[in-house]
């Protein structure tokens, strides 16, 4: 006997039920174009090696209070936090339901004990009973009943890992939340300045106008001028005035957006509007990520891979429901023939019972389930190897586009610089009489666009930082931004 309980023990742990495992992803150790970096700064330190958040290594410290209190107030934050609550007192409920568990009950039944006599006599009507005796009994009973359900094949280790896996996958969606977050106060912020700024070129460009229409009219007056002069001033200016409807609502509704982000009513932003802000220049971001540190730092792929953990989970499960169960079960309790306990009256009750179920016929469903349990990780795994190339490919081409835009905004700093001075003397030329208005409108007309064209640059520029950061999962590094 003791031999074949051996056997059996032996038996069932070798129906351990497991996992399947995720294939390796095979990813490339370098990038196609090496951006990655390992730059020092002047204390020797990489950038990669900082592990303080993105937005505190920009230089900005608009951006970085804005930022801080989001992550205060922000109600994407509060809700990623609850979720990252709830993960965890269910993984804390599925480790406490491993051990035995106690209930405690208690019943009370009311018997009906009553019994009659029939007479069937001539003197009385069949069926009417003659004699009645009424007696009810009150039973109570109180018990305590224990369960323990005995893991041999490995179901406990399953539902851990499903739990942990769930615990992982809201982490991984509370650092997503934070990451979009603050890259979003980056670009609305960037919309913001640009905004002001696209206002204040507006505003300068018809003040240049007003004074050049002046000129224009006192040269005319003293019959220096002609009217062609004067109508092409005119002209320039209500083509700026125009402008300026459009451009005044553009910073109100970048602070409404601010203030959505930061969990405030519209309006309550409106505070940040100066006429006096600027597009400042991003710091150069690189990449001081690897390939391969991607599967660690994105937020979306750990979630995809907390996914693949969760899928091969219920696989193994659904492998585990086709294995038998055994189990514990024990009981203690009292019964009395009354409401109330009397030790005079009351009976002692106690069981122990071992249970053991196996499946016999199903027709087929619970291998069924296995196997779409499996179809389900197998898509999974591929789910997540399609998001790991999607994020290869978003570096590779973020890198790559925010590398133009900075080597564009060299180009375009010079150009400005140099629209600058073309304006300034043609403006002196006429004034002086020594040229007409002509060159000073050709050097007005190039000026606000180039002017405009390197604010908003500017603004793709930060809006590509943030897509830098977001593709690297928070791990790009940053350098100061060098015009020269």
């Amino acid at each position: 006997m003791r031999v074949l309980l051996i056997l059996g023990f032996l038996f069932l742990v070798g129906c351990k039920v497991t996992a399947p495992q995720a294939p390796t992803l095979d990813l490339p150790e370098r990038w196609t174009e090496q951006h990655a970096t390992r730059t020092r700064d002047p204390e020797g330190r990489t950038p990669d090696q900082d592990a303080s958040p993105w937005w505190t290594r920009c230089n900005d410290p608009l951006l970085e209070s804005l930022v801080d209190e989001a992550m205060v107030s922000g109600p994407d934050i509060k809700m990623a936090t609850a979720r990252v609550k709830e993960a965890d007192f269910r993984w804390q409920a599925t480790d406490a339901g491993f051990g035995p568990s106690l209930d405690f009950s208690r019943s009370l039944r009311r018997e009906d004990q009553s019994s009659q006599s029939f007479n069937f006599g001539d003197d009385t009507i069949p069926g009417l009973p003659v004699d009645q005796i009424f007696k009810v009994r009150t039973v109570s009973r109180h018990e305590i009943r224990g369960r323990w359900e005995a893991d041999l094949i490995g179901r406990n280790e399953l539902k851990a890992m499903e739990s942990s896996s769930r615990m992982d996958w809201a982490q991984a969606s509370y650092d997503d939340a934070v990451l979009l977050l603050s890259t979003r106060i980056c670009d609305t912020l960037a919309d913001l300045r640009e905004s002001v700024r696209q206002l204040s070129i507006t505003q300068t460009s018809i003040r240049r106008n007003e004074r050049s229409l002046q000129l224009v009219e006192s040269r005319f007056n003293v019959g220096l001028g002609n009217e062609l002069e004067l109508a092409q001033a005119r002209r320039t200016l209500a083509e700026a005035k125009a402008q300026l409807p459009q451009a005044e609502i553009g910073p109100r509704a970048a602070c409404d957006a601010l203030a959505a982000l930061l969990g405030k009513h519209p309006g309550a932003m409106s505070h940040l509007i100066d006429l006096e802000m600027v597009v400042p220049p991003p710091p150069v971001g690189v990449l001081t990520i690897e390939p391969k540190d991607l599967l660690n730092q994105r937020p979306d792929l750990r979630r995809l891979a907390a996914d693949v953990q969760q899928a091969a989970a219920n696989a193994g499960l659904a492998e585990a429901a086709t294995q038998p169960t055994f189990g514990l079960e024990a009981a203690l309790g009292t019964e009395s023939n009354g409401a109330q306990i009397s030790f005079s009256r009351t009976a002692a009750l106690w069981n122990v019972i071992l249970t053991g179920a196996t499946p016999l016929f199903d027709g087929g469903r619970r291998k069924m389930e296995a196997r779409a349990a499996e179809s389900v990780f197998q898509a999974t795994v591929e789910q997540h190897r399609q998001g790991v190339l999607n994020a290869l490919v978003e570096v590779e081409q973020t890198a790559r586009q925010f590398k133009a835009t900075q080597e564009t905004l060299q180009q375009l700093n010079e150009a400005v610089a140099q629209a600058t001075i073309v304006r300034e003397q043609s403006e002196t030329r006429f004034t002086e009489g020594i040229s007409g208005l002509d060159p000073v409108l050709d050097a007005e007309q190039a000026l606000d666009p180039l002017q405009r064209q390197l604010a908003t640059t500017r603004t793709n520029a930060w809006r590509q930082l943030s897509a830098l950061v977001r593709s690297t999962g928070g791990s790009a590094g940053f350098q100061p931004f060098d015009p020269q």
